[in-house]
């Protein structure tokens, strides 16, 4: 299986950030996962949401979003 790299300037990636950052229901999340994933949340899909959403840096990006 050739390895998937989930680009996030790409509409299937940036539709999963949007969506993550909305605080959109987890049932779109993994939906939207799935897409990304060709049906699966591949391994792939799974990097790219730790390293766009749970990773510290990503965290730190959110946490700067925010307004104070």
């Amino acid at each position: 299986m050739a390895k998937q790299n989930l680009d996030p300037t790409i509409p299937l990636g940036l539709h999963l950030i949007s969506a993550f950052l909305s605080m959109e229901p987890i049932d779109t999340l993994l939906s939207l996962s799935r897409e990304c994933g060709r049906g699966l949340v591949t391994v792939g899909v799974q990097r790219f949401i730790w390293d766009h959403f749970i990773s510290s840096k990503a965290i730190g990006l959110v946490v700067s979003l925010i307004p104070r």
